[in-house]
């Protein structure tokens, strides 16, 4: 979920969201990953034997044992894989009073810079001086920011999340300020007039374009009196879409149960609860390693209904005043440009081309899914009638929205054989991760190094360096920090801090490296385990990978054309494209491992029962994906002057899930993405998937692991990034223009 959007000259760093988890109730050579394995399997393989020191050691090994480990193993060459002009330098360690000194100095060096263009005589424009500043500074300024605004999400200290707050919303406005500035845009505008023009390659010339259309759409055309207006709504409206997610972060809601109310939780479940004031009570929160797991195997009903309405009222009294403030901002700047409304802003720039078109798309698909849904629903009403009678319950003919994950895991379990609290052992975090790096080696052609000398902000973060094959070059970096925190961000995102470009100063080029983390929150080690994932976390792991490459692979000079800048409705392509590998049998072969033998890979029935439910109720999670996509498009087209977000929230469900939500309550408070950047957007997931289909349908064509058919998709679709259309990616990669009918065959919805 891309969190901030200014002119691109000033973006800071976007935050690109996995939807399963959002709103679900290096090797030197070829040898070091699978160094790596031997290692970790070894050791828990002897201390398995002796159960005592494993529940003492685990931790030690887990965080220290490796991590010393790998500090000897690759000290001595990890500067060959970063290379001699690459420094990391950031200090993760900053005090709140050097991170406003940061955010001020590379407002102030910003300013000046642009202040050059406007210094200039019109005989003097030319490109260098002009556009090319703006080039320049694009990656300047994210250079400088990005990080001092990531640790918002991510900082161990509440006093340094906030300060990161603060100068997000400094930075914010300076950018909004920015694009406002007609001298800067006149001067461009000047140039792209001039015969100088002329000398421009055709890249070049797209970048003008955009620049162009960037200032317009951001009001730098309008009158004074407009000016001031917009940027006024502007800069209250990122104030609260920075609060917005700061609330969601911050929040610490809790229930206490019994263990008899959390009947049907595995027992080494509670190991990561903090205990109650009373024996065998615990503290159940909304971190995803501890609600989801609630809501699908908690046998109590008035359990998950309790935890269930604890989540739909998530800072329902903080968020929703800012929800409502925040869409009829939206609706007034579009006015200021003429447009009824948002939604229409919005999508007259991307793929889908109007808001009629991308509506329809949503009530089309809606429509094809109705017999499958009610089919789907049936089935579960089912199950939940089996359950009841046998235990004598009173049964009730309907699954309410507390049920669905519950039910649906049952039938996972009776319908498909597919245990997931047994098949999650097969699944320890470190091998998933080895397993799919050694699968993107293969596929795109790279090579994955851990590296150890780069301190970062919390003993859990590992950091790669990312090489290509053939040439060692250098293509990146990424941090994984994958376990939950109080303060924290919640879900599972990409948050990118750096884009791939060449920058010119003074006659001199330099490569500025692409740079990205992975954000997530599975669950954690415990005395007893290590990091065991559901095989929906697998996904998102696929999911959060799949943007990382995406974002590593672009390899055009221009930040502003990074893959992470392309239209927002084919973003999350290539995130839903890497999915499908996890159905894979050769892929779960190399992903999987016991926790006790990482040898013991999971067995053939497992596997393939895994690869049979990948469509199971796949009717109801569209279904559900289409209501929080009109939803957003409700609110983002509504004409009143005020807005009933709960109620609208509630009666859409009813009418597009059938499920009716609990009273008081408003998911609308914790919908982040649309104050995340997927304002008017959320239905780019469903637009998106149907390419992945279409893409991936190559890869079945010719071998999941075929390199060739990687480095197309490498070269073809990662590479090119945003200086082409992605119409123009879609149809260089396939042949052709893409259909649904990939997607529809897929889902036995034709």
């Amino acid at each position: 979920m891309q969190k901030q959007k200014f002119l691109n000259l000033f973006s800071k760093n976007k935050l690109t969201q996995s939807h399963l988890q959002s709103f679900q109730s290096f090797q030197f050579q070829n040898t070091i990953i699978q160094s790596q394995s031997r290692f970790s399997s070894f050791n828990k393989n002897q201390l398995f034997q002796n159960q005592t020191n494993f529940k003492n050691d685990f931790k030690t090994l887990n965080f220290n044992l490796l991590k010393n480990y790998f500090s000897k193993s690759f000290t001595t060459t990890q500067k060959n894989i970063l290379q001699e002009n690459f420094n990391f330098s950031f200090d993760f360690n900053l005090s709140k009073e050097q991170i406003f000194e940061q955010a001020n100095l590379s407002i102030e060096t910003n300013k000046k810079e642009l202040d050059k263009i406007v210094n200039l005589n019109d005989e003097e424009l030319n490109w260098n001086n002009t556009f090319g500043i703006i080039a320049n500074e694009d990656i300047e300024l994210q250079k400088q920011t990005s990080f001092i605004c990531f640790l918002q999400y991510i900082h161990p200290s509440i006093e340094i999340r906030n300060a990161s707050m603060e100068v997000s919303q400094l930075i914010s406005n300076y950018a909004i300020e920015n694009a406002l500035r007609t001298d800067v845009y006149n001067k461009l505008v000047q140039f792209s007039k001039s015969p100088n023009i002329n000398k421009c390659d055709s890249l070049q010339l797209r970048f003008v374009k955009k620049v162009l259309l960037e200032f317009e759409r951001s009001g730098a055309g309008l009158t004074p009196e407009l000016r001031q207006i917009l940027l006024l709504k502007k800069q209250e409206l990122s104030n609260i879409c920075i609060e917005f997610q700061k609330n969601l972060n911050e929040d610490v809601s809790k229930i206490l149960f019994t263990r008899e109310e959390l009947q049907g939780m595995p027992d080494n479940f509670f190991e990561q609860l903090i205990p109650g004031p009373e024996q065998n009570s615990y503290y159940v929160s909304l971190k995803y390693p501890e609600y989801t797991p609630v809501m699908q195997f908690c046998e109590n009903v008035e359990t998950r209904r309790k935890l269930n309405v604890l989540h739909l009222s998530k800072c329902k009294d903080i968020n929703t005043p800012l929800f409502e403030k925040g869409v009829i901002l939206r609706r007034e700047i579009a006015n200021i440009f003429g447009y009824k409304n948002h939604a229409s802003f919005v999508l007259d720039q991307l793929m889908a081309k109007s808001f009629p078109n991308a509506f329809s798309f949503l009530q089309e698909l809606s429509s094809k899914l109705d017999s499958k849904m009610n089919e789907q629903m049936q089935n579960l009403i089912n199950m939940k009638k089996d359950e009841l009678t046998q235990t004598n319950q009173e049964f009730e003919p309907e699954i309410k929205i507390y049920d669905i994950g519950y039910y649906q895991q049952l039938n996972l379990k009776k319908n498909y054989s597919v245990d997931n609290i047994k098949i999650k052992n097969y699944f320890p975090l470190e091998t998933v991760i080895n397993g799919m790096l050694k699968v993107f080696e293969r596929i795109l052609g790279l090579k994955y190094n851990l590296i150890t000398t780069i301190k970062t902000w919390h003993e859990d973060v590992k950091v790669y360096a990312v090489n290509d094959a053939n040439t060692n070059q250098l293509k990146g970096l990424f941090f994984l920090d994958l376990h939950p925190r109080d303060g924290k961000y919640g879900h599972a995102a990409v948050i990118d801090h750096q884009n791939y470009s060449t920058i010119e100063r003074n006659g001199i080029k330099k490569t500025e490296y692409a740079m990205a983390s992975i954000v997530a929150n599975f669950t954690k080690p415990t005395i007893e385990q290590p990091s065991l994932l559901q095989f929906h976390e697998v996904v998102t792991l696929f999911h959060e990978f799949g943007h990382l490459m995406h974002h590593i692979c672009y390899s055009s000079n221009f930040a502003r054309f990074s893959s992470l800048n392309v239209e927002r409705d084919f973003i999350e392509t290539p995130s839903q494209l890497f999915e499908n590998w996890c159905y894979e049998p050769q892929v779960l072969n190399i992903i999987s491992g016991h926790y006790l033998n990482s040898d013991d890979k999971l067995p053939k029935e497992l596997l393939q029962n895994l690869i049979n439910a990948k469509f199971a109720d796949n009717a109801l999670h569209y279904k559900r994906q289409i209501f929080f996509g009109i939803f957003d498009f409700m609110v983002h087209s509504f004409e009143e002057e005020k807005i009933d977000s709960a109620h609208l929230f509630a009666d859409l469900m009813k009418k597009i899930t059938s499920f009716e939500l609990p009273k008081n309550t408003n998911g609308a408070a914790q919908f982040a993405h649309l104050f995340g950047e997927y304002d008017s957007q959320y239905y780019v997931y469903l637009y998106s998937e149907i390419f992945a289909h279409e893409i991936f349908g190559e890869f079945k064509k010719n071998g999941v692991l075929n390199p060739e058919i990687g480095m197309k998709l490498r070269d073809l679709v990662f590479a090119p990034g945003a200086t082409q259309d992605s119409s123009q990616t879609l149809l260089n990669f396939l042949g052709r223009e893409p259909t649904q009918q990939t997607f529809l065959k897929n889902n036995s919805i034709l």
